[in-house]
């Protein structure tokens, strides 16, 4: 099922009795073309739980792409981006419109498949300084739950100073209602 959803997305839904999956995609209403942007997410809210399973935000999708040609003007890709383009905003606006009353229980945010080198090397030195070492295949060695850093530990800041860490941080402090008494932590696991 399709939803359109303002700042130009456009809503995919697979509801089953467990979790909602979403793939956010962009509109083509305001005679645009697509982004290639995709943030997929999947939402459960009795779990109240977001798994952000494969996010290209959208300025990573098109930057440096050529103007292309719309109704007869070239259009650079800047102008090509939505209104809301942040995965904070949009798992915040689909979590608000999916959560209901329960809008406030969201526990749990996990983000996975991470690409982004930053974000891998910031964690890697975290896993690292904490004593641990990375396995022979270049993964961390425990399974889930893996290795935890509480919130007060340089690693804790270090890894919610990335661009992953700081989306939860926004996601949770700018959805309206969504519980600000959070006590976060960290966990890599292989």
């Amino acid at each position: 099922m399709a939803e359109n959803h303002g700042g130009g997305w456009q809503m995919e839904t697979v509801d089953s009795e467990r979790y909602m999956l979403i793939l956010c995609t962009r509109l083509t209403e305001t005679n645009q073309e697509e982004t290639g942007a995709q943030f997929i997410n999947v939402y459960n809210v009795p779990g109240r739980t977001i798994v952000a399973a494969y996010n290209v935000h959208p300025v990573a999708s098109t930057q440096g792409e050529p103007p292309i040609n719309i109704n007869g003007q070239q259009v650079n890709w800047q102008q090509r981006l939505p209104n809301v383009q942040k995965w904070s905003d949009v798992t915040g606006i689909i979590w608000v419109d999916k959560a209901g009353s329960a809008v406030g229980n969201l526990k749990y945010v996990f983000r996975q498949a991470i690409v982004t080198d930053t974000t891998k090397a910031t964690m890697n030195e975290a896993f690292e300084r904490s004593g641990s070492r990375i396995g022979s295949n270049g993964k961390y060695e425990k399974r889930w739950p893996g290795y935890t850093y509480n919130a007060g530990s340089e690693e804790f800041a270090a890894l919610l100073g990335t661009l992953h860490g700081t989306g939860v941080a926004f996601l949770i402090f700018t959805t309206p209602d969504v519980n600000n008494d959070y006590h976060q932590l960290w966990t890599l696991s292989g």
